[in-house]
């Protein structure tokens, strides 16, 4: 497992879905490295979209999980897990999260 917490899994997830092109960054994430079970479905989905070119935005994840089977993941506890410790319309927040992730996929893609 590649996370050691839910704040850092925030993170992460937070960071994609401000910045979907992050995602190119995160081959080495997997599935298995969250242990959030709300947010590894949702990352799951994330990944399924990805691989079909499709835009990467709340409501296509929403889609996907239902399309799954995956309807107890309830979009809205993510939001407020992401949101959680952010002031509000604070993007700088989520900007230090988005250049986190691009360092750590940097890391991960050198080991």
């Amino acid at each position: 497992m590649l996370f050691r917490d839910e704040q850092t899994e925030r993170c992460l997830f937070a960071g994609i879905l401000a910045d979907p092109c992050v995602l190119g960054w995160c081959d080495a994430v997997e599935f298995d490295d969250f242990s959030c079970l709300h947010l590894k479905f949702a990352f799951g989905a994330l990944r399924n979209l990805q691989a079909r070119g499709e835009p990467i935005t709340f409501e296509s994840i929403e889609t996907e999980l239902t399309r799954l089977g995956n309807v107890q993941v309830d979009m809205a506890r993510i939001y407020d897990t992401l949101t959680e410790g952010y002031v509000y319309r604070e993007r700088w927040q989520v900007d230090d999260h988005i250049a986190w992730l691009r360092r750590l996929a940097r890391r991960r893609a050198n080991a």
